[in-house]
């Protein structure tokens, strides 16, 4: 997405993808749920 000059925008709860692409899939659900304690519900696209 980065090579073909798209923006990359995070919605609620940051998953760090629009800063650093390449990060592995594992860390990006690291990132995008570590702050969902206190939400009953997570929908991760």
């Amino acid at each position: 997405m980065h090579s073909y000059n798209f923006k990359v925008y995070d919605w609620n709860m940051v998953a760090l993808d629009g800063i650093n692409s390449k990060l592995s899939p594992s860390k990006l659900y690291r990132e995008a749920t570590k702050g969902s304690k206190e939400l009953s519900s997570i929908i991760l696209l």
